[in-house]
Formats: C-alpha cells, structure tokens, sequence
C-alpha cells in the first residue's frame, strides 16, 4: 500500500480502510481517511465513498488484500437504461453513471464517464479476493465494497437520438399489439358485410370479439408502462406514446358505443362521445406541437415507426372531430395533410409496400394464413383524406366543393361512379379502396350507410354501433 509519513502510522495504529490523497481529514465513521499525493487516490480495505462531479474523472484505488485474485460483481442494469440510443445504435445511457474499470495487481482504476442526468445519481460494485482464480463463483472474503456518487448537470443528448434496445423492443411490442388488432377488426368487418338474415352469431365471431378485448386490455397495459419508464428517464416521448393510444382508441369508439377505457389506474366503461374523445382530443393536440413535419414512413424499421409525424396526428385528430360531428374543425386538418407535399395519389386502386406514394400509416400484416393479395394494410392513406374532407364539405352544405374533391380521387384512381348520387359515390368510393384494408366499415357506418351494405340489427346487443354522431344530411 502506497502511503505518507503521516498517514501510514495513522492506518497501522487504527486500522482504518479508506485513504484519500485530495483532501486533509480523516473520517473514521465512514472507514476511510485521506492518503498522501503520491499514493493512489484512495485505499480500499472495507468500505470506500468516491465523490465525481457532473463531467467524470479517472481514479485509482488500491487494494488492500494480502489476496492476489480480485473479482467484482458484475454490473446488472435494471430497468430501461438502453432505452435511447445514437445513430449509430450505441446505447446512450442516461440516469445512471456509466464507468469502467481496470486491475493491475491491487491498482484498481475506475474511469467515469460524464453523467447524462439532471439529478445526482449513486452506484456501488464489491469486490471480493481469492488466493486462486475461479471463474464460476466468487470466492474468499469481501474485502470492501466501491460507492460512487456523481453530481448531475445538462444532459446533452446525442443528434439525432434513436431508440435503443430496450426503446425497440417497448415499440414493437407496441405495433405487434396494434397490427394484431387491425387484423382482426379487418375479419370482424368481414364476417358482418357478409351477413344475411340467416347469419347469425357464432363461435368464431365470439372469439373475435374475445380477442379484440384482450388485446385492449394488454396493449393499455404496455402503453401505461412504457410512459411511466420513459418518464422517469428522459420524457421525451410522452406525446409520441398517447399518439399510438388514441389511434387504438380511435379503432374501439367507431365500433362500440361504449369500451373499456383506462383513466390513470382506473378501468371503466365509458361513453365513446364523452370521455374517450375528450382524451384523444387532448393527447393528439399536444402531439401536433412537439411532432416534426416531415415524410413520415411507417413501414421501415421501429425507429422509423416510432417517431411519427405531424400528418399522422392531423388525421387522427380530423377523425375525432368527423366522431363528433364537428367537420368544421375537422377542414383544416384534412386540408394540410393533402397540402403538405408529402404523399401523393397513387392510380393504382392497390397498396403495395415500396410503390405507393400515398400511404400516411401503414403496418404490415402478421396473419401468415392471410389470403389477401398484399400484405400492406394502408391504415391511413391519402385518399382517406381526400374522401374524409369531401365528407366533411359535404356535412356543413358545401356540396359543390365537396363534389370537385371526391372527383380528385375518382379521376385519379379512374372509378366511373358518375351515375350515382354524391353519398352513394363517396361510400362506393370507399368500398372500392378500403374494403378489408383497415377502415372502411367504420366509415360507412359514421356515413349512416350502414343499414345499406350490411344487415346489423341482430348485432346490436353485441356491437352497439356508433351512428348517432354524424350530421350529414341525407340524400
């Protein structure tokens, strides 16, 4: 062991453990005292309190063992510490102190990297000696246990940041959970357009139903978790999480007049035009001022996924307010997203992953049984914007204008509907492009078609449909 004069009568005399060169005092109650410059920075005999500022530092230890095999315990990160990431996928961590460490002999250095945490954070590792390596176990005694507690300061994110391992797994958890759902409303839409008046209620549509449920239940489950642990790190991504919500909401509320719906740590059923879209309203406000405008591509990898764009959230948000009948709100929305340049009409009537230019929000599908032609669901498209705001014109008297954007879409995709009076073009429109792609039964039944292309009396006890929102007038 390295020591001064001083000191090193003082350690033989009181066999205390700890030494530290940068300072004068001795504190026995905390097993350490301060050790000369030209010792090691401290001494480890049982216990050791190491202080870091914000920015790290380089210190050395020496053991004080007779032992000649030093092991430590392995450092076990708890918790979402990899959740971000740089560009280069390099776990950026954050809330935690992030050091290494090197042995020669009993000199034990610790490098400490800067502290990516606003608030002081502490760690600790022991280490343990042995007259013989062992690789399995740890063996001898615990010779004396590290603390180390940095200060905290600016957080200085790396640009851009990107989802680490933990932050991946959390968002295709999410989307998984999302395309599983979207499947199976696509199969329910299915079985209900089918119906007749001797269809009735079976098994499979039960467990569809059964399904659907269960799915809710877990998805809200991640979601909540997920915003609590991102919280409690950085909480950059709140708007981005309540984003994904609201679009599941957005699915359950034009189904069933009244759906399970988590409130905090509360579970209720609840009115779909009340608290519902009161809170989806809310969330996708609050995304629309901290989203990026920009091309959004949803069918790339979880980061590409995961940072959505702001045309994203208009077109939930436009959704929310057809719900409510309130298409005058719903305008704007609608028209920036056709406005914004982004996304373009396509004239083929099919999506395809790589070639479609008009795709907003897309998954892809997991059903390896599926027999559809694509395996794309073109969850939001232009052309939903463009047949959304032609209905909105509608709703509030414009029809001419109304009739020149529904046009837009016809000409473009070259649908000859022309002997065909304007809501029985939009919902033929709609068939035509949405049917078993993820939102057209939904559509028709807010356009109060419903009656129409399916029978749904029978299904009422089961699926109280929402139909008393819209104010089109009818034709």
């Amino acid at each position: 062991m390295k020591t001064g004069s001083f000191f090193t009568h003082l350690y033989v005399v009181l066999s205390v453990v700890l030494f530290c060169c940068s300072c004068e005092q001795t504190k026995t109650d905390n097993l350490f005292v301060t050790c000369p410059e030209e010792s090691a920075d401290y001494v480890l005999c049982d216990s050791l309190e190491i202080l870091v500022p914000n920015e790290g530092g380089q210190y050395t230890i020496w053991i004080d063992s007779p032992d000649s095999v030093f092991m430590f315990d392995p450092i076990e990160w708890v918790g979402m510490h990899d959740f971000y990431a740089n560009e280069n996928g390099e776990a950026f961590l954050c809330n935690r102190i992030n050091y290494d460490k090197q042995l020669n002999g009993n000199l034990l250095t610790i490098d400490v990297k800067k502290l990516q945490s606003s608030t002081t954070c502490t760690e600790h590792f022991r280490v343990y000696g042995s007259v013989e390596p062992n690789p399995i176990v740890f063996t001898g005694p615990l010779v004396g246990t590290v603390y180390i507690k940095q200060e905290g300061g600016t957080v200085e994110l790396p640009e851009p940041l990107h989802l680490g391992e933990s932050g991946l797994s959390a968002v295709n958890l999410i989307k998984n959970y999302l395309v599983k759902q979207i499947e199976a409303f696509l199969e329910l839409e299915d079985y209900l357009c089918k119906m007749d008046d001797s269809y009735r209620i079976n098994y499979q549509i039960e467990n569809l139903v059964s399904e659907i449920l269960d799915q809710y239940y877990i998805y809200n489950g991640n979601i909540r978790t997920f915003l609590e642990n991102e919280a409690s790190l950085l909480n950059l991504y709140g708007s981005y999480y309540k984003l994904y919500r609201a679009m599941y909401n957005s699915v359950m509320v034009r189904y069933w007049e009244k759906i399970p719906y988590y409130a905090e740590q509360t579970v209720s059923y609840v009115s779909t035009s009340q608290e519902v879209l009161a809170d989806m309203e809310k969330d996708l406000l609050a995304a629309l001022d901290e989203l990026d405008e920009k091309e959004y591509n949803s069918l790339g990898d979880a980061n590409d996924f995961f940072f959505v764009s702001k045309d994203v959230a208009r077109a939930l948000l436009a959704n929310v307010y057809m719900l409510k009948g309130d298409y005058v709100g719903a305008i704007p929305l609608l028209q920036e997203v056709i406005a914004g340049g982004f996304y373009q009409l396509d004239v083929s009537v099919e999506y395809n992953q790589k070639e479609s230019k008009e795709i907003i929000f897309g998954l892809m599908r997991t059903n390896e049984s599926s027999t559809e032609t694509s395996s794309l669901i073109p969850y939001i498209t232009l052309s939903d914007m463009y047949l959304s705001l032609a209905e909105c014109q509608y709703g509030i008297g414009d029809e001419k204008t109304a009739r020149e954007t529904l046009q837009q879409v016809l000409d473009t995709k070259k649908l000859s509907l022309a002997d065909l009076n304007f809501m029985e073009q939009l919902k033929a429109a709609r068939k035509e492009l949405f049917f078993k792609r993820g939102n057209y039964f939904t559509s028709i039944v807010c356009d109060g078609l419903d009656e129409n292309a399916c029978s749904l009396e029978e299904f009422r006890t089961l699926f109280p449909i929402v139909k008393e929102n819209s104010n089109i007038p009818r034709e």
